[in-house]
């Protein structure tokens, strides 16, 4: 869904525009960094700290579906309507990237791994209540959707496992479960249970 969103502080009434080709990823990105202390936006994620995520209201302002419409003047219009806003900067348009430019960054950043340090704190950063998709369920909807993208899916159809790969498999797993922390295993535990 494409258009122009809007955070709204409840007890401030402040608030902050946005606009966006995709607001679903969008709202789930602004999540993922004001949970992890990680916004952009210094006002908003400092109000973020100080109200906490409960004051916080998410919505729609304005769908605009026409992709000849720039997205640029429209959040402007609610940009000007208030003083009371936590954007740093006027509206413009989303930086991007000329193929010159993106091809560069690719050829940058191929062969470059994380090491494990890495790895472990980027998945500590998503555990938990800091998943945006932590504690939803997804829709009967979804559900369906997704089996039906997958019935037909003849990828892994008669592929029988080995025996040495099964055993790789096994000793990873109690590797992993090995090392972790007793927060992550009482997270496991509560999934689990829910099932």
């Amino acid at each position: 869904m494409r258009g122009i969103y809007e955070w709204r502080n409840r007890f401030t009434d402040t608030v902050y525009y946005g606009q966006s080709v995709n607001i679903e990823q969008r709202k789930k990105r602004h999540i993922c960094n004001l949970r992890n202390n990680k916004h952009d936006n210094n006002y908003l994620q400092d109000a973020w700290n100080k109200y906490g995520e409960d004051a916080f209201i998410f919505s729609i302002v304005e769908i605009v579906e026409d992709l000849s419409i720039s997205l640029t003047p429209i959040e402007q219009r609610y940009y000007d309507s208030t003083i009371n806003r936590y954007n740093e900067v006027p509206p413009g348009d989303p930086p991007s990237w000329s193929p010159e430019i993106r091809k560069k960054i690719s050829e940058a950043l191929k062969g470059k791994k994380h090491s494990l340090e890495t790895k472990r704190k980027m998945s500590e950063a998503r555990m938990g209540d800091k998943n945006p998709n932590f504690g939803k369920k997804a829709s009967a909807y979804a559900l369906k959707r997704n089996s039906e993208a997958h019935k037909g899916n003849t990828n892994t159809l008669g592929y029988i496992t080995s025996r040495e790969t099964k055993q790789k498999l096994s000793l990873a797993m109690k590797q992993c479960w090995a090392n972790r922390t007793d927060e992550q295993r009482k997270i496991c535990a509560r999934k689990s249970k829910r099932k």
